[in-house]
């Protein structure tokens, strides 16, 4: 891929879409809308002005072939140790950029992890955030999920083993909660000692992640309405 980006480092999207899925079989080479569900993510990469290289990592023939049909690179496959349900995401990523040093001296500055089930993010999300990484105050920008917790629906313990409200509880108290959501994730290849920042997603379209089949049909009604607009 040729492409000098905005932001004067070099830039790496990782995607990685491993060949078995339960609740869908194939889920990432499956049409959505005459798609391969894994092309969106390829597309939004392609189209982001900071990124300059875009990597899928599989274990599979057959989603590599798709993958490099959309303009994607599947320079090598991903070890099958490496794509069951146990492995950890961040060996693929080690994975892919060791591979890509020991074969090609390559380097970047930072990687985005683009997962394929998380295909409604906005290129425009993906720009600001690489650039928020590059200002240099972070080493990481992810996207997080605003969670509202409710009282009497989460408990914990006190101290004699008695069951009270998370809310009423002194060691948590109330108020909002976030957790990790998996559309964009960027790192720096430096490792600096700085905070981490969060952008928290606030359309719920954002939201849908594509595990089972009710996921799948959610994002097929949503794109072919035309209710997501993938560029602003």
């Amino acid at each position: 891929m040729d492409k000098k980006t905005t932001t004067g480092k070099e830039t790496l999207a990782i995607i990685p879409a491993r060949g078995g899925s339960k609740g869908i079989p194939h889920k990432n080479i499956r049409l959505l809308c005459g798609k391969p569900l894994i092309a969106y993510s390829i597309e939004t990469a392609l189209a982001a002005r900071t990124i300059d290289r875009v990597v899928v990592s599989t274990d599979d023939e057959e989603i590599a072939a798709v993958a490099r049909e959309y303009g994607a690179e599947v320079p090598f496959l991903r070890p099958a140790d490496m794509a069951t349900d146990s492995a950890e995401i961040f060996e693929c990523v080690n994975h892919t950029m060791q591979t890509l040093f020991d074969k090609e001296g390559y380097r970047s500055d930072a990687y985005v992890l683009l997962y394929p089930s998380h295909l409604f993010r906005k290129v425009s999300l993906v720009d600001d955030m690489v650039r928020t990484l590059f200002e240099g105050r972070y080493y990481t920008a992810t996207t997080v999920r605003k969670i509202d917790l409710q009282g009497d629906g989460y408990f914990v313990k006190d101290e004699e083993a008695r069951l009270k409200p998370l809310l009423d509880s002194k060691r948590f108290g109330g108020g909002a909660y976030y957790r990790f959501y998996g559309s964009v994730l960027v790192r720096s290849n430096l490792f600096e000692p700085v905070p981490r920042y969060a952008r928290v997603l606030t359309d719920e379209i954002e939201y849908i992640d594509i595990d089972e089949w009710e996921d799948f049909y959610l994002a097929e009604e949503v794109i072919a309405r035309g209710l997501y607009d993938f560029e602003l």
